[in-house]
């Protein structure tokens, strides 16, 4: 009787096989390839204004295949009035399995009046140079380009994000996500220390705005 029984577990384990086999037959196989896209050049690029900005462009690839042939991009740079612009690549693909893929890479360009290679607000500071307040420090990137590590000077929820100095000791804070959404700002440098005004720009917060002034320590 016992080896009655080892012998239909067997068949059974036999024809589960068959089955699961049957199965996978009809199961797609193959490598799903996404789209990418290389920026060629400088990001940030700085230039200073009345100059002439070049794009310097950008690579797409499906996989390791060029397909910069369908890359598209789109400019709001005015090379003739100091600020902060975008250009932004675009490339849409259908992969194998008939999904479309959309990825899109922005490259940003700051328009200086002048030489902005002097201007320096590297360093650390408090808002309104508070000793209460969080520590915030700045770091050069570029010339005129620099980063800090708490865009609104507080203990909670800080904001990364860049801080552009465009000439005559004007500052802009290009479009930054946050977890209270989109903001921006200008503002100004005064000597060692530099302030800006942030404006919120996704709901429920539209429109609402910051005043934040950093004192260098």
């Amino acid at each position: 009787m016992k080896h009655i029984v080892k012998i239909i577990f067997f068949s059974g384990l036999i024809a589960m096989a068959s089955c699961e086999n049957d199965e996978s037959e009809n199961i797609a196989k193959g490598v799903i390839r996404y789209p990418s896209i290389v920026l060629e050049g400088e990001d940030p690029l700085v230039i200073e204004a009345g100059g002439t900005f070049t794009d310097p462009g950008a690579k797409a690839f499906l996989g390791t295949d060029d397909i910069t042939t369908e890359l598209e991009s789109e400019s709001n740079v005015d090379a003739n009035t100091p600020g902060v612009y975008q250009v932004t690549y675009t490339v849409s693909t259908t992969n194998e399995l008939g999904q479309e893929s959309t990825v899109t890479l922005n490259r940003t360009v700051s328009v200086t009046d002048g030489d902005v290679s002097g201007v320096d607000i590297s360093g650390t500071y408090r808002r309104d140079g508070n000793p209460a307040n969080a520590l915030v420090t700045v770091t050069k990137i570029k010339n005129g380009v620099f980063q800090s590590d708490n865009l609104r000077g507080s203990a909670t929820n800080q904001v990364v994000g860049r801080i552009y100095a465009i000439g005559n000791n004007n500052i802009v804070v290009p479009i930054t996500n946050s977890v209270f959404g989109r903001l921006e700002g200008e503002g100004t440098i005064a000597g060692s220390n530099f302030s800006y005004t942030l404006t919120f720009l996704d709901p429920p917060n539209t429109g609402a705005t910051n005043f934040r002034n950093f004192v260098k320590q």
